[in-house]
């Protein structure tokens, strides 16, 4: 038995050419994020990849703190992080 699923490469390739796509439609993009994930294989795998992918597709915006969850209560996810314009939650 084998799984087949897809890397984070491939995940955050589709989620960056998807958000680029949003900000053409709106005509409007954020200047700041904050990218937070889970502190879990997935989660780490994201947080390794994204630096790596991300210049690839010239966002518009930075990436001003990656954060693991500092408060996880019913299902949310918290950042005590720089006034971001944008939340990037991967698997919260």
């Amino acid at each position: 038995m084998f799984r087949n699923f897809p890397t984070a490469g491939m995940i955050l390739a589709d989620a960056f050419a998807n958000q680029k796509e949003l900000f053409e439609a709106t005509g409007a993009a954020p200047k700041t994020v904050v990218f937070m994930h889970v502190n879990d294989t997935f989660g780490t795998a994201m947080k390794g990849g994204i630096g790596a992918v991300m210049p690839k597709f010239d966002m518009p915006y930075k990436i001003v703190a990656i954060r693991s969850p500092m408060t996880r209560r019913h299902g949310t996810c918290r950042s005590r992080s720089p006034k971001p314009r944008r939340l990037v939650p991967t698997h919260c």
